[in-house]
């Protein structure tokens, strides 16, 4: 009996190493696993991080472009005097055109006439205005 009890105690710590054995396996393998896992997702998040910045800064970029391109422009355009120069007169050109065309509504709803003996209407508006009697006197 006691051969046969000294059997099941070795037999019994041999099967408590065995499950020991397993579960230290088990432990192991689960937190190797785990930590396999929080370095993926460690990564990806990393990916996302980097995809995100890189897309913003894309977005960045093309929203700057154009005021980039306009501070250009106009570092250029302070720097050219001709440039300068031309660009006064289309706006000078413009206004002209923008008060001719006034003048030329107030004169078609005005009722005035006007007799003219410079060969040039033109000419005789101005010889007309610039008279202290105005009309026919400083002819």
């Amino acid at each position: 009996m006691k051969v046969k009890r000294v059997e099941q105690v070795n037999q019994a710590e041999i099967t408590r190493d065995e499950q020991i054995v397993a579960a230290e396996q088990q432990q192991k393998t689960t937190v190797i696993i785990a930590e396999g896992e929080h370095e993926a997702q460690r990564r990806e998040a990393a990916g996302i991080e980097a995809v995100g910045l890189a897309t913003a800064e894309a977005e960045k970029a093309m929203q700057l472009a154009p005021v980039k391109a306009q501070i250009e422009l106009a570092k250029e355009i302070g720097t050219n005097e001709g440039y300068q120069r031309y660009l006064a007169l289309i706006e000078a050109v413009k206004g002209y055109i923008e008060v001719g065309s006034k003048q030329a509504e107030a004169l078609e709803k005005a009722d005035v006439k006007v007799i003219a003996n410079t060969g040039n209407p033109t000419e005789s508006l101005n010889v007309a205005d610039d008279s202290p009697d105005g009309g026919e006197n400083s002819a």
